[in-house]
Formats: C-alpha cells, structure tokens, sequence
C-alpha cells in the first residue's frame, strides 16, 4: 500500500464518519476507561471533539484507516455535559468488570496530574491494525502538528500506557518527549509533550 500524504481530510461533520471513529477507538482502547463506558458515551465524546477540538483522519477509497484527534484548550471539553455523559457511561456499564478498576485508575491519574498546565492534547489516535506500520500515524501526527502551529500552539500533551498501547514507540520516533511516568494501579502511564518550533 503506497500512503498518500493527501489523504488526510479534518472532519466536520457529526454523522458521516462517526461510528467508524467509535470502532477504531474501541479496537485500540477498549481496556481503559473510555473504551469500557459504552458507545453512547464515545459517539458524544467525538461529536464533541469535532465541535470544539479537531479530528483528522486518513481516508482511502471511502475508507477511513486512521485518525488523530486532538484539543487546543482542553477547558472547552471537559464540562458539565462531559462528565454527566461519563457519569452516564460508567453507571449504564458498571457490570464490566474491568469498569471500576479503569474508573479508580483514572482517578489516580487526575489527582497525579494535578499540577500539568499545558492545555492543547493530542487526545487520541489509532491506525486501524490491518494497516500499522505504514506511516499512516507519522502522517496523521505531522497533520496535527502543522495544525496545532497554525493555532499559535508550541507545546502540547499525549497520554499512553505501556500495557495496552504501543503509542510510545510512535512518540519515541517522532521526538516526542517523555515528560512524566505514573504507575496506576499496576498500569503504567506515560505524558509525553511535544515542543512544536
């Protein structure tokens, strides 16, 4: 497969691609707390992220292979409607087992990372597995980059785990730095900032 630089389209509109964003979230996260709160909860979530953040995603024949989503001001995410639809989410799936255990984790990770100020966040981003390891994350993270730049942002933050996710391998690679480490309850999570110049 030749990867086309021109493939990547930001997205606008709510419905068109939305539930192949859920798919690929839930096929790269279903082990931490957003993939375990349901798909009511990620199709609010990304209706969200493409209202007050932004949404890239690498298309091919209709396809979407991957995608990059990301915030300038994480403030304008995280409100009251954020956390009633979380709050929703958990109550509606807390039959998964692994529910309160994600739940407890990310707890923990909001009070370790009470300190951080860095507001602009690279929120999520997944290649779908038949297609891995062919610049398809370099050339969403380098759409996200010229993005970020033209928003006058120079440094923003990206979460990943070193249990579930092989994002830091993607980071590592493209100069990312490593920022902080946190173990949560047996999971160790990785902050990583990219310094744009």
């Amino acid at each position: 497969m030749k990867i086309n630089e021109n493939s990547n389209i930001r997205l606008i509109n709510n419905d068109t691609y939305i539930n192949r964003l859920v798919e690929l979230h839930l096929s790269a996260f279903s082990n931490l707390l957003s993939g375990t709160i349901g798909k009511r909860f990620l199709r609010f979530y990304y209706k969200r992220i493409i209202k007050d953040g932004f949404i890239f995603a690498y298309i091919e024949d209709n396809s979407m292979l991957g995608f990059v989503s990301g915030i300038i001001n994480e403030k304008l995410l995280y409100n009251i409607r954020f956390y009633f639809n979380a709050i929703l989410g958990i109550i509606t799936h807390i039959y998964n087992p692994n529910m309160i255990l994600c739940f407890i984790r990310h707890i923990f990770r909001i009070i370790k990372l009470k300190g951080v100020e860095i507001n602009s966040e690279l929120l999520s981003i997944v290649v779908d597995e038949h297609y891995r390891g062919k610049g398809i994350g370099k050339i969403l993270v380098e759409t996200l980059n010229d993005f970020m730049m033209k928003n006058g942002v120079i440094k923003y933050k990206v979460f990943t785990d070193m249990k579930y996710s092989t994002g830091h391998l993607l980071y590592d690679k493209l100069g990312f730095i490593l920022e902080k480490e946190l173990c949560l309850i047996g999971l160790i999570l990785r902050m990583y900032v990219k310094e744009l110049k």
